[in-house]
């Protein structure tokens, strides 16, 4: 899925679900988007999940509460739809982002 950049200049915001989620990411601005055809490979999807799950292990509520205020969902809905799609995210030891 993918949600348009918000504001002039930005990215848009690309992140890692299963189809089940796709009418709740909708109500939140995200589109379909096929991750094979737009270059969002699987390495950097493997990147965005454990991105988004370490956000949900490590950050303080107030980092989590920006974070869902940006996108729409709390860090541990996305990491857990990632996981979802692209297996159980693993902490490296003596590693943090």
């Amino acid at each position: 899925m993918v949600r348009p950049g918000i504001g002039e200049g930005q990215q848009p915001s690309r992140i890692v679900a299963p189809a089940a989620a796709f009418a709740f990411l909708a109500a939140k601005g995200f589109e379909e988007f096929d991750c094979a055809r737009e270059g969002f490979n699987r390495p950097q999807q493997i990147e965005y999940r454990d991105f988004v799950c370490t956000i949900a292990a490590e950050q303080p509520e107030g980092m989590q509460a920006q974070f869902e205020g940006i996108l729409g969902a709390r860090p541990a809905t996305l990491c857990g739809m990632a996981e979802l799609v692209l297996g159980s995210w693993v902490k490296s030891e003596g590693v943090s982002s």
